[in-house]
């Protein structure tokens, strides 16, 4: 069982930069049952992980949801603004973010929004689990240096994110 990620605010999971749905998120938004969720996850050929979870023996199936689906997830969630990305797979394909200017980042043209949501809500939930405070300025540093190490390595692990969180004292 996989136990390499990290818990968003989504009710989701961060893992190897995708983000994964359980059942009863998906019935949720989508408006189906959980029943319905495995049928199409089944019928789609989702990729599914498994996580601990509470009352499944075998752990909590997350999945990986097509890009179509995330959009509507996206738009959903953010009640019909822009999403903050549409691709989630594993292939290589990226919605990236292109600064208008890199004075602030050198590598700005190269922000993967759904990475960068995650890695800034692990930021905040460590910070917050260790009683600890940032300045803004130092923070958005953190927030983009851990970005480029996990983009580097293709995870985000707790592991990394607090790595970096001490090095700020």
């Amino acid at each position: 069982m996989n136990t390499d990620f990290i818990e968003t605010d989504r009710g989701t999971i961060l893992s190897n930069g995708c983000e994964y749905f359980p059942a009863s998120v998906l019935s949720k938004l989508l408006e189906m049952s959980r029943a319905g969720v495995y049928k199409a996850a089944a019928r789609g050929d989702w990729p599914v992980i498994k996580a601990p979870g509470r009352g499944a023996k075998n752990g909590v199936q997350y999945f990986l949801v097509p890009d179509k689906i995330l959009r509507e997830i996206n738009e959903i969630l953010d009640g019909g603004k822009k999403a903050v990305a549409s691709d989630n797979h594993s292939s290589g394909k990226t919605t990236v973010l292109t600064l208008k200017s890199n004075e602030y980042h050198p590598n700005g043209d190269t922000i993967d929004p759904l990475l960068m949501h995650h890695v800034m809500v692990a930021v905040d939930t460590m910070l917050t689990k260790n009683d600890m405070v940032i300045n803004p300025a130092k923070k958005a540093d953190l927030v983009f240096l851990i970005h480029d190490c996990c983009k580097a390595t293709g995870v985000v692990t707790e592991e990394i994110v607090g790595r970096f969180i001490k090095l700020t004292g």
